[in-house]
Order: C-alpha cells, then structure tokens, then sequence
C-alpha cells in the first residue's frame, strides 16, 4: 500500500506493532455520509484504489500515521491531536448534529462550528506539505544568501564566538549543512490559526443549502469548496485565505451545506440538481487526492461529467 493510500485507508484489525493514525476528517462528520451498513463512496483521484471508487467504512478513511506528532517534539507542541479531539472536534459534533436536525443552534455553537471549519483545511497532509515546503524554500533562501557572504559571516562568528574561520571554512561548513523545517512548524501553524483567523469566519454571513429531494451533495477530504468573490468561481484549494477566497461552502450532510460569505443573507436556499451537479464536479476538481459520497450515483455522475 503506498503512503498516499495509508491516508485514507488503514487496517481493519488493530496491530499493536504500527502507529497509531490521526483523522483529518473526523469519524464523526463521515459518518454523516455513510449507508445504513456504515460505509460510504471513496474515489481516488491518482487510481489506486481496485474498484475505484470503492465502498469502505468511515473509521478506515482519511487518515494518516503519526500526523500530528511532532517530529522535533517541543513541550508546547504535544498533544495536538487531543486538542483537535477536546476543542474543535468534540464541540462541533454537537453543532454539527443541531444543524442536521433543523435545530438552532447558539452564539457560543456557532464559534464551536466555525472554529472546526477553520481547522478543516489547515489540519490536511495537503496543507503540512504546502506549509512545510514554503517555509523550506523560504529558510533556504535566506539561508543561501547569508552563507554567499562570506566576509560578513566570517565577521559575524568572530565576534560572537571567538573563533575565527577562513573563507573556505565557511564555504565547506555552508555545504554540508543546510536548515530544515520541521512539522512543529505546520502544528505550530494549524493551531495558532484555528484560534486566530476563526473571527474572520464568524464575521461573514451564514446560511444553508439544501440539496433538492432525489439528489446528493459529496465531500471531499479537504471538506471545503471556496470560491472568489462569487459562487461561479471556484478556486484550487489553498490554505485558510492563502489565495484570498472569501466565499466557503462546506457540506455538512449529503443533503446540506453551510455556506458563508461577505455580507450573505440567513434566509435558506434550495439547491436544485444543475447546482447540485455543478457543486459536484467542483468537489471532484478540487479535491486534493480523495473524494467521498453517500451515493454511489451522484459521485458517478459528477465523475462521468468531468
């Protein structure tokens, strides 16, 4: 099984031998999309899952080994996972089952439900890797120009440490060690933001989309479709507001999407099946490697329009 695969596939039986895996779509909100035997839809869009798409549980998808262990461990980075668990997903469950059962929901609720939107995108192995790589590009650039100067940098260790290198000391050094980021980064990164930037959800506009009876809205393992400056403008997805999408919409069920955006009324909206459809193929698109759907035949039909 390739690493790609062991992130929404895990063994069925627990092996004491293998680490543990981090959900980064949590059990709790799959299982709103799964069948009554408890399983639901998964499209690989690299092809290797056999069949594909392919009906597996909600406990076996979207999941990786060790995702949010550090892998420089800091005391103030421990325990993320738990923090995930006990402040974003523990609290949005009971939002997310008030909204799905046409309850209202509080103030303090809908902080509870915004704090797990804003998290939803940030906690993805998509995003470690989007983070981590342009944090390394950026160190080694900062790095390569400090080292290119090797008079200011001879200069530099000389007054700090005493010691005094020759030039191609420096070069020699220079190139046999290079600066590496760390996943503390990302974790330091998922958690600041979560708490930080969830206002700037909470002051758009809020509402729901119902998808119109006979038809189905699918997900994905970003959860997230944003879109700029309108609803016909979808955009790869990014992030947080990395590329400046202001406009979210999250399928909270198959049959329901929290939608939010600048200055959105809070009067409900029925999706009709040419939005469901277009909804659909854009969840597809811009997924990051995998899709999920409660219906085998709405994730064909969004597959077969692309």
């Amino acid at each position: 099984m390739t690493e790609s695969l062991e992130r929404i596939i895990k063994p069925q039986m627990p092996n004491p031998g293998k680490p543990r895996l981090h959900h980064y779509f949590p059990q709790f909100h799959l299982a709103y999309f799964a069948n009554e035997k408890r399983q639901l839809w998964c499209f690989d869009k690299a092809g290797r899952l056999n069949p594909n798409p392919k009906k597996i549980p909600p406990a076996s998808l979207a999941a990786e080994a060790r995702l949010y262990d550090d892998d420089a461990p800091d005391a103030a980075l421990e325990g993320v996972e738990e923090w995930l668990a006990e402040t974003v997903d523990g609290p949005a469950s009971t939002a997310i089952r008030k909204v799905a059962a046409k309850q209202d929901i509080t103030s303090a609720e809908r902080e509870d439900l915004g704090r797990y939107v804003m998290a939803r995108d940030l906690r993805t192995p998509a995003t470690r890797d989007f983070v981590m790589k342009a944090a390394q590009t950026g160190l080694e650039g900062e790095y390569d120009a400090r080292t290119a100067d090797t008079a200011a940098l001879r200069a530099a260790i000389l007054e700090d440490s005493g010691v005094e290198l020759s030039d191609e000391d420096i070069r020699t050094l220079a190139a046999e060690y290079r600066p590496v980021v760390t996943k503390g980064l990302w974790l330091d990164f998922l958690r600041t933001q979560t708490v930080k930037a969830m206002p700037r959800l909470l002051a758009k506009g809020w509402t729901l989309i119902h998808a119109e009876e006979g038809t189905e809205f699918l997900t994905s393992d970003v959860g997230i479709l944003k879109h700029h400056g309108a609803w016909d403008r979808p955009g790869p997805n990014a992030p947080g507001w990395w590329t400046n999408a202001d406009c979210w919409l999250m399928p909270l069920t198959p049959r329901l999407i929290l939608a939010m955006a600048p200055g959105l009324l809070p009067q409900e909206k029925l999706a009709q099946r040419v939005y469901v459809d277009l909804f659909n193929r854009n969840v597809v698109s811009y997924a990051c490697e995998f899709v999920f759907a409660s219906s085998e035949n709405e994730l064909r039909r969004a597959l077969d329009a692309l």
